[in-house]
């Protein structure tokens, strides 16, 4: 995914024990990335995402993605998530607990999650060893079928192109099954995880999703 319009930047100075931080260029969109195993890094992100959409909280589409081993596809490495230009990237793979409003945020109705072919998704999270529970879980492909004609075996590569004008969007093979338990995600990694979840939010928004009933 990366060409002149999709890049990353990562923050060294700002990557202190326990996050790193990073800034992907999406078109020229800056989403500010924060990869992290820390109890406390979340709850300051829930946090801040809820004081900056609190204007929002009834019409809130957050991009969720989900990566996996390639042996054990019932498993949960990470989950990133992403609302406007704030992405975290929870490693799940080495986070032991997360915060209660941590669990509230995902489970909260009032909030649509969007992703694309994420039929699954909800059943690893609530498999992981941080029982996580999505209240409100999306397939775009599914509102992108009944509201622009489009098929339902679309990629994020054509969701992309078709809703929001942007080419080259790909989710590339080798970086969704590379080693995603590794102990440092490569920048790679953390392009593809964002990406995952600000387009999938991005797409979710155009199709108004938060209104969507299947």
């Amino acid at each position: 995914m990366n060409n002149d319009n999709i890049s990353i930047r990562h923050h060294r100075k700002a990557s202190v024990k326990p996050h790193r931080a990073f800034t992907v260029n999406f078109f020229g969109n800056k989403i500010r990335t924060i990869v992290t195993t820390n109890f406390a890094v979340v709850k300051k992100w829930v946090y801040k995402i809820r004081y900056f959409y609190r204007a929002r909280r009834d019409q809130l589409v957050i991009g969720l993605g989900v990566q996996w081993p390639v042996n054990d596809p019932s498993q949960s490495y990470t989950l990133q998530l992403c609302v406007g230009r704030h992405c975290l990237v929870l490693h799940l793979f080495y986070t032991r607990y997360v915060p209660r409003i941590f669990h509230r945020f995902l489970a909260d109705g009032r909030n649509t999650f969007v992703g694309i072919w994420n039929y699954n998704d909800e059943i690893k999270l609530r498999k992981s060893q941080q029982k996580l529970l999505v209240s409100r879980l999306v397939d775009v492909r599914c509102v992108a079928a009944a509201r622009m004609d489009m098929s339902l075996q679309a990629s994020m590569e054509t969701l992309a192109e078709a809703i929001l004008g942007r080419e080259g969007v790909n989710k590339h093979i080798e970086i969704a099954t590379s080693d995603w338990g590794r102990g440092f995600l490569s920048k790679e990694q953390v392009l593809y995880a964002c990406l995952d979840a600000f387009a999938s939010s991005e797409i979710g928004k155009k199709l108004e999703a938060w209104d969507w009933t299947d």
